[in-house]
């Protein structure tokens, strides 16, 4: 697997090319470009000639779809809803303030680095929520 200077020189060493992907799925690289169509979700990013990079949370996704189709026995219209469902439950939990469990579930959607800003995001309203409920109305 080669990965574009551009990304080495940012910091960036989790993409995989659909190579590496397809062969740590053990999936051919033409079903996870059909799966690609069918999931908005997966989008890798294209480096000059349109190679194909995916994000650890791509991975995860597609990892999740070949789970569904092949093991379940969901059609990709049935995993398409399902993983949608999934996505919506984690983000209502973690509306509700429950993070302890929403790594298995947000690992497609969100990569560490979303988590944390997340997490930041919630520490700041709460903090803000309470200054204005202690603080007396003028």
């Amino acid at each position: 697997m080669t990965i574009p200077a551009a990304y080495e020189d940012a910091g960036i060493s989790q993409y995989l090319t659909i190579g590496g992907v397809s062969q740590s799925l053990e999936v051919p690289a033409h079903t996870l470009r059909h799966w690609e169509k069918h999931f908005s979700q997966i989008k890798p990013m294209r480096h000059a000639g349109g190679r194909r990079y995916y994000r650890k949370q791509d991975v995860e996704l597609l990892r999740r779809v070949k789970e569904l189709v092949t093991e379940h026995g969901y059609t990709l219209a049935g995993a398409q809803r399902r993983i949608t469902e999934e996505e919506r439950q984690a983000r209502k939990r973690l509306k509700a303030g429950e993070t302890s469990d929403l790594s298995p579930d947000l690992s497609a959607v969100l990569d560490e680095a979303q988590m944390t800003q997340l997490q930041d995001i919630l520490v700041l309203l709460e903090t803000t929520r309470a200054t204005l409920v202690a603080s007396p109305e003028s």
